[in-house]
């Protein structure tokens, strides 16, 4: 009987290690599930939508948030998952904008198109829908004109003169990696014309349509989404280390 103490305890213990590892093994389970479900996928869908630029603003943007059912909702924390409705929300509002301006969205960039072949209408392509991009010496290579627009539909709006267009339009390339900037610094150097002609047209097209539509009530709720989505991002990467 004197050791009757002793194997009380340690059975005592040993449902307790079982209990425990039972809660572990559940915690580390949800966790694995959620990773797998729910972070990952984000992270990967913030990611991308971090590395867009901006493009035709005709695009609709969507969320896997919004596809997963309350209880799958509900197995994310409070402070993410309120980040999260915010992010959903803040893409419902673009859509909505997108949506409702298409029509003149659509002309603007028709028009915005239009512009650019004028700029760049000596290093068009025989069929007049590409742009010859002169890589060295001898090489050249060339890029639809509505699929150079949307890489660069950035520092097009937001230039006011050609020498500003070219600096903005070499630092966008730069910091993205695209390649374009060595072009962009010859073409400056043999004919600054040509940016200076996009910068006059491109303005002249703005101010046709500032009476239909406000590109900055869109680059703000654009900009809403991409500070939303670093923060989420930071969070996700959190979350998506943790192993229980």
């Amino acid at each position: 009987m004197e050791d009757l103490p002793s194997i009380i305890f340690g059975a005592v213990i040993s449902t307790f290690i079982g209990i425990l590892g039972y809660y572990i093994n559940g915690r580390i389970q949800d966790q694995r599930w959620r990773k797998e479900n729910i972070y990952k996928p984000l992270y990967n869908e913030i990611n991308n939508l971090n590395n867009m630029r901006w493009v035709s603003l005709l695009i609709d943007l969507h969320t896997r948030w919004s596809e997963l059912d309350s209880y799958s909702k509900l197995r994310v924390d409070k402070k993410l998952r309120k980040k999260l409705d915010e992010y959903e929300e803040s893409i419902r509002d673009y859509n909505l904008t997108v949506v409702r301006n298409k029509i003149v969205i659509e002309k603007f960039m028709h028009e915005l198109e239009k512009a650019v072949k004028k700029a760049f209408s000596r290093y068009l392509t025989p069929d007049g829908e590409g742009i010859y991009i002169k890589k060295d010496a001898g090489s050249y290579s060339h890029i639809k004109v509505r699929k150079w627009m949307e890489l660069f539909i950035n520092p097009l709006l937001v230039s006011n003169d050609g020498k500003e267009l070219c600096e903005k339009l070499i630092e966008y390339s730069e910091k993205r990696s695209m390649g374009h900037e060595k072009f962009f610094r010859k073409l400056w150097a043999e004919d600054p014309e040509v940016f200076n002609s996009l910068a006059n047209e491109i303005s002249n097209v703005k101010q046709s349509f500032d009476r239909d539509i406000t590109y900055e009530e869109l680059k703000r709720k654009w900009n809403t989404i991409s500070q939303l989505a670093s923060i989420l991002k930071q969070e996700l990467e959190k979350r998506i280390r943790k192993i229980w």
